[in-house]
């Protein structure tokens, strides 16, 4: 893999836990010690990303889902057949405990949520990575017009 790679695996921040993991975890499992690992920070990660993207080259990087990068630049996961990084993450909704009760319609909406991580990616990258849009509010109403069917499609599957 180093070789593809140029050598070199660019990673983010020195206190984050993807660094962590990367260097406690992903390097020793993969036998990548040969390999520099290139603390930096996201921005410079996603710098050194879309530098090398723009040539066509490979680099290799420390990222995680869900991120906006994942819908601007044609990236892929390098498979971790050992469980290296861990199970994907959950999103949990909490509330008061008549919220049902006094918000039916909208906790059916809410049981019946979910975005495929292609969705999500879009919608992150119009929101936090386009200078298209005033606000992160108007670029949510973008995404919802180039995504017709989205509250359609909650609707129906909230019953509605």
């Amino acid at each position: 893999m180093a070789d593809d790679y140029d050598n070199r695996l660019v990673g983010i921040e020195a206190g984050a836990g993807l660094t962590k993991i990367t260097q406690e975890e992903v390097i020793p499992t993969y036998g990548l010690e040969d390999m520099d690992y290139v603390i930096s920070s996201t921005p410079a990660m996603l710098a050194e990303l879309k530098g090398a993207t723009d040539k066509g080259e490979n680099v290799a990087v420390t990222l995680w889902r869900p991120h906006w990068a994942y819908d601007e630049f044609p990236i892929r996961d390098l498979e971790d057949p050992e469980g290296t990084l861990g199970d994907a993450e959950e999103i949990h909704m909490w509330g008061a405990s008549d919220f049902a009760d006094r918000y039916p319609q909208l906790t059916e909406w809410l049981a019946n949520f979910t975005l495929t991580d292609e969705q999500l990616f879009s919608l992150e990258n119009m929101m936090f990575n386009s200078d298209e849009y005033s606000d992160e509010d108007e670029a949510a109403a973008a995404w919802l017009e180039e995504n017709p069917t989205f509250v359609d499609d909650l609707k129906a599957a909230a019953g509605e």
